[in-house]
């Protein structure tokens, strides 16, 4: 049993690191309107464009980066879910950014 579960679970580490590999090679070296498109569909990336109130639509470093770990598994949705939630929280004044106004509004004495 432990020997069926442990080929399992390597098996699974392989096709993070293939994915991992693919996925890097591709997507860093050859940029398709596929991809593009990919990225401009995901709703986390979505949220982030709309955020980066951009006068054109187009991808940022940390937005590509995300969405590649997302699409080769080493960033799990649920974590990147919970982190976006997070961001949200501390958000106060929902600009998008974590700033000087954040604090202002988390200060007691702010008004």
């Amino acid at each position: 049993v432990w020997m069926v579960l442990g080929v399992a679970a390597f098996t699974n580490v392989l096709a993070k690191f293939s994915s991992l590999s693919v996925a890097s090679r591709h997507g860093l070296t050859d940029l398709s309107e596929r991809w593009l498109e990919r990225m401009f569909e995901d709703p986390v990336i979505q949220q982030c464009m709309k955020e980066a109130d951009r006068s054109v639509p187009a991808v940022g470093r940390a937005e590509f980066i995300l969405y590649m770990l997302q699409q080769t598994g080493a960033a799990d949705p649920k974590l990147v879910d919970a982190l976006n939630q997070n961001f949200s929280d501390l958000d106060l004044d929902r600009s998008g950014q974590l700033d000087e106004n954040d604090l202002q509004r988390r200060r007691p004495d702010a008004v």
